[in-house]
């Protein structure tokens, strides 16, 4: 403000000098104008380079991750390159006064609040607190840096250094899952038990040694072999699970920009920095960090955790935040954090990602999408892994076709336990009905309800009576809810038919 005062001064010196014809006056107008304009020229000219590195610091072992909702802090760190910060300068970096000090002003994603300013001297440091609103990918920075000559002619406003990536990971809610069902009637260890036949146990041992112990002598096979021959000690498979995220739009989203959107399908933004932002909803929101607490209780009880999408693909293939987008099965140190970095920028499947012949149903005033075009047969863990691989599906609303679907795709034999994300769960009841019909576990639950809760839904929850298909959609009103009577147990059949209690 003070450089533009004195040029507008001296314009005004000069155009008097001009008129009155004083030669003074013109000297002083000529001081006045060039004062702020070689004030400026000095901010450009002849000043070292500066460099910024920006470090977070939160819970997280891994650098650049933070928590939806926890609080992390930044660290800004500004210097010559003399001074040796990070590899170099900066791309972009700019020309800067290291006479005095700076004011700093961080640029944060939208939504993170107001953007931190302070004043400090080169080098020095900056921290401010963040506190990241929601789950996704995000661009911290530039750093914005203004400086100013020594008489405060003459100020300059760049950005410095680039933006950096931070992934924002959802929150992880609590659940006890418990070991899962595999084969319908038994566990998942069931899959992977071998039959015992005299090959296999050929294969199972080996020849005695000097130290081995006898309980693990091997009677039959020495008596086969004429020589002591002892079992070997074989690794154990583990226990694999599946879990499906459902990402298309057309069971999360629902009405248009003219019609508007209930509160739980109303699309919001989440961060896919540095591409176009993607999409999710309330009801996806749910979903998504469904799929983190489920598949971290499952990792503690030592499950490989296999993570796909509806086509059968894995789901780290949509996720601008992982790691490794070819990886489907997450296990051992480190699951959980892998896992839940892929779930942290995962948006609603766009346009371009669906596949040729998918779209809406048409007609009716049920859900208008066609349940049989959105799932690739035969493509989900029971190719890999067996028939005794449970499936966890986490999907939105969905109708009595779409149901069927599911159903025909991962088969009647597997265990699936499935939590439809709905902002009205009673429209999902018709869905609900067709996979207990099938034996499978399913609940509806709205995006307020608490994982824990949806979870003992699938067990505690009475199945609907079965209907007949009604030849125009419908509704079943049923509570949110509701809390079922124990379910009743049918009493064995006399014989010769006997009221039960007495002698046939």
């Amino acid at each position: 403000m003070r450089g533009w005062s004195l040029l507008a001064c001296g314009t005004g010196t000069l155009v008097l000098a001009w008129l009155l014809g004083r030669r003074e006056l013109l000297n002083v107008a000529v001081f006045l104008v060039a004062a702020p304009l070689v004030a400026a020229a000095a901010l450009r000219v002849g000043l070292p380079r500066l460099q910024v590195r920006r470090s977070f610091t939160a819970h997280h072992a891994t650098a650049n991750r933070a928590t939806a909702g926890r609080e992390c802090t930044v660290v800004v760190e500004i210097a010559p390159p003399a001074a040796g910060i990070g590899q170099g300068p900066a791309p972009g970096a700019a020309q800067q006064s290291s006479r005095g000090p700076l004011r700093l002003t961080e640029t944060l994603p939208a939504g993170a609040g107001p953007s931190p300013s302070a004043i400090v001297s080169v080098p020095g440091t900056f921290r401010y607190g963040l506190r990241p609103p929601r789950r996704g990918l995000y661009a911290v920075g530039p750093l914005t840096v203004e400086s100013t000559d020594p008489f405060g002619l003459a100020r300059r406003t760049v950005a410095l250094g680039g933006p950096s990536p931070l992934t924002v990971l959802g929150p992880l809610p609590r659940v006890e899952t418990g070991p899962l069902p595999g084969l319908r009637g038994g566990t998942d260890a069931t899959a992977f038990r071998g039959a015992a036949s005299a090959d296999s146990d050929d294969a199972a041992t080996r020849e005695y040694r000097d130290g081995d112990p006898m309980r693990r002598v091997h009677w039959g096979t020495t008596a086969r072999r004429g020589r002591l021959m002892v079992r070997q000690e074989q690794p154990r498979t583990p226990r694999r699970a599946t879990v499906v995220v459902d990402r298309s739009a057309a069971a999360f989203v629902r009405g248009s920009a003219a019609s508007g959107h209930a509160p739980s399908d109303r699309p919001e933004p989440v961060g896919h920095f540095p591409s176009v932002p993607g999409t999710t909803t309330a009801c996806f929101d749910w979903a998504v960090a469904a799929a983190a607490g489920i598949g971290a209780s499952l990792a503690r009880l030592g499950y490989a955790v296999e993570l796909l999408d509806r086509h059968g693909d894995p789901l780290a293939a949509s996720s601008p935040t992982a790691s490794d987008p070819a990886r489907a099965v997450f296990e051992g140190a480190g699951a959980v954090d892998e896992l839940r970095c892929v779930l942290a920028a995962l948006g609603l499947e766009a346009e371009a990602e669906q596949p040729a012949g998918s779209g809406r149903g048409a007609g009716g005033s049920g859900p208008d999408w066609s349940g049989s075009d959105r799932i690739a047969s035969g493509r989900y863990g029971s190719a890999r892994y067996g028939m005794g691989s449970p499936v966890v599906l986490l999907t939105g609303r969905l109708d009595e076709a779409g149901a069927r679907a599911w159903v025909d795709s991962l088969g009647p034999d597997r265990a699936v336990s499935v939590l439809l994300a709905s902002g009205l769960p009673e429209e999902s009841a018709s869905a609900v009905r067709v996979f207990r019909e099938n034996g499978w576990r399913a609940a509806a639950a709205a995006p307020n309800v608490p994982l824990e809760q949806a979870w003992l839904a699938l067990d505690t929850w009475s199945p609907l009576p079965p209907s007949p298909r009604p030849t125009a959609p419908s509704h079943v009103p049923t509570p949110r809810h509701p809390t079922p009577p124990p379910r009743p147990t049918t009493p064995p059949r006399p014989r010769d038919g006997a009221h039960p209690g007495q002698a046939p």
